[in-house]
């Protein structure tokens, strides 16, 4: 990597969508020769990808959320089992009942179900 490779990452930074005959007129270069640099950066992993930063617009109500997920480890019954409970209609006794609840040892435990 030298100078123009530097240069040329610079640009691509401040403005990834940069077109290459714009990039080619700041380093002194012509397009292909910039076209070809900026290949061998991509494939030689220098470049790995291009984001696109978003901007929320001030006139829409964003909420952030902490999303804290709890699991059990379950033995599930036998796939035939499983059919038998369902086919009773009797509620299966290995599979807890969902519902949203916080964990007395939880920071955030407010004695409440959500």
């Amino acid at each position: 990597m030298d100078d123009l490779d530097r240069k040329i990452l610079s640009l691509l930074a401040k403005n990834a969508r940069m077109p290459v005959k714009e990039i080619a007129e700041q380093v002194a270069l012509t397009s292909p020769a910039v076209s070809s640099r900026i290949h061998k950066l991509e494939t030689d992993g220098i470049i790995s990808g291009y984001t696109v930063v978003l901007n929320r617009p001030a006139d829409r109500v964003y909420v952030d959320a902490a999303v804290l997920p709890r699991h059990r480890c379950l033995h599930l019954p036998h796939q035939g089992q499983l059919r038998q409970h369902a086919s009773a209609g009797a509620p299966d006794p290995a599979v807890p009942e969902a519902g949203h609840h916080q964990h007395p040892d939880h920071p955030f435990y407010s004695g409440q179900p959500w």
